[in-house]
């Protein structure tokens, strides 16, 4: 890709490392999102970002996916939930 000649990925990753946590509301709602392409790509966006930037930076999102999985609240949250830990499962091997 074009895009990874002039800047290669890691680096990218790393010019976001400071903005991570303003990232994470966002990307709460959007996994949460009733439209199923929306919660889809969100999914792989995070699983992206842990494969870039290592798990341990996205424990407390974690933590809230599981939370949010195992809640009794609607099958779009549930959803939502599983599609981000499998984005992020995903992205490991």
């Amino acid at each position: 890709m074009l895009i990874r000649k002039f800047h290669p990925i890691g680096s990218i990753f790393q010019d976001l490392d400071p903005y991570i946590e303003k990232v994470i509301p966002g990307l709460k709602q959007s996994l949460l999102d009733p439209v199923p392409e929306v919660r889809g790509v969100s999914a792989r966006a995070l699983g992206a970002m842990v494969r870039g930037m290592g798990g341990q930076r996205f424990d407390e999102l974690m933590e809230w996916l599981l939370e949010t999985l195992k809640a009794e609240q609607s099958s779009v949250d549930r959803s939502g939930a599983a599609q981000g830990m499998w984005g992020n499962e995903s992205n490991r091997a």
